[in-house]
C-alpha cells in the first residue's frame, strides 16, 4: 500500500502533490472582506426585495460588482 500526500487549497479546494502550487493557487484568491454598497430596483420591478448589484470590497483593496 503506498501513502500519498496531498495539499488542498483552503479556498477553492483544489488538490495539489506540490505544496508550493498550492501555495500560490492560495495567495491567488482575492479574498471579500466588506460590502461596500448594493443597488436595488423598486419593488414593483422586482417583488423578491433582493439587490440587484452588490459591491464587495476585496482584499487587494479593489471593489467588485456582482450583479443578479
Amino acid at each position: 500500500m503506498k501513502e500519498q500526500k496531498l495539499y488542498v487549497c483552503d479556498h477553492c479546494g483544489t488538490q495539489y502533490k506540490d505544496k508550493n502550487d498550492c501555495k500560490g493557487c492560495e495567495d491567488g484568491h482575492k479574498i471579500p472582506v466588506a460590502i461596500d454598497t448594493a443597488s436595488w430596483v423598486s419593488i414593483k420591478q422586482n417583488g423578491s426585495g433582493y439587490p440587484t448589484k452588490v459591491h464587495v470590497a476585496m482584499s487587494n483593496g479593489e471593489t467588485i460588482t456582482y450583479n443578479r
